[in-house]
C-alpha cells in the first residue's frame, strides 16, 4: 500500500500548476518512499522487474522543473 500511495502522491504533486522548494521536496520525498518500497511488487509477483521507462523518467522529473 505504501508503494502505491507514494506513486500516487508523486503523480498528484506533478499536477500542481506551479512548484516551489517545498513542493519539489514533497515530490522528492514521495519518489524516495516509492523507491524504498517498490521491491514488494517483485516480491509479490505483481511484476517480474521494475525497469519501466515511465517509472525511470520520474527520477528526472524534479530536475526538469
Amino acid at each position: 500500500v505504501t508503494c502505491f500511495r507514494a506513486l500516487l502522491d508523486f503523480i498528484y504533486l506533478t499536477q500542481y500548476p506551479s512548484h516551489d522548494d517545498h513542493t519539489l521536496q514533497y515530490l522528492e520525498d514521495a519518489l524516495d518512499l516509492y523507491h524504498t518500497n517498490k521491491d514488494v511488487l517483485v516480491d509479490l509477483g505483481i511484476h517480474d522487474h521494475l525497469n519501466i521507462p515511465k517509472f525511470h523518467s520520474m527520477v528526472h522529473y524534479i530536475q526538469a522543473i
